[in-house]
């Protein structure tokens, strides 16, 4: 952020400080979005390489079905998320296992939560790091 160094009378004191803070609170919203989306789309990137590989479908192959939606609902809140857009039904089955139908369990799979610990830790960091850098 800028140093804005003009004198302000006292009289408008109460507005320039509140114009500061709306210009603050604005710049971070923009790191908070930026950095968002940044650690959505390399989430998105890790999830397709270390997704489970199998014979694919009419739909195509799981690992490869991973995307990033961002949603803007209100001015000040962003999310990303991370779904699979052709197979959802299965990311829970492959990460938590599953009853088999001729009996046994299958084995989980644990490849989401992983990069789900990640994304959240690194989005924290850069968040972090933008706020006191700049």
């Amino acid at each position: 952020m800028a140093q804005n160094s003009k004198r302000v009378k006292i009289d408008g004191l109460a507005d320039a400080i509140s114009d500061s803070l709306r210009e603050y609170a604005d710049l971070t919203v923009d790191i908070l979005d930026k950095a968002g989306k940044e650690v959505a789309r390399k989430g998105v990137k890790d999830l397709k390489k270390t997704s489970p590989k199998g014979v694919g479908s009419k739909k195509g192959h799981y690992a490869d079905s991973w995307a990033v939606r961002s949603q803007k609902p209100k001015r000040s809140r962003s999310s990303n998320l991370i779904y699979n857009k052709e197979k959802p039904g299965l990311t829970h089955l492959l990460e938590n296992g599953h009853q088999l139908r001729q009996g046994g369990r299958a084995k989980p799979i644990p490849h989401i939560e992983p990069i789900d610990r990640w994304c959240k830790q690194e989005y924290v960091r850069r968040v972090e790091k933008k706020l006191n850098d700049g």
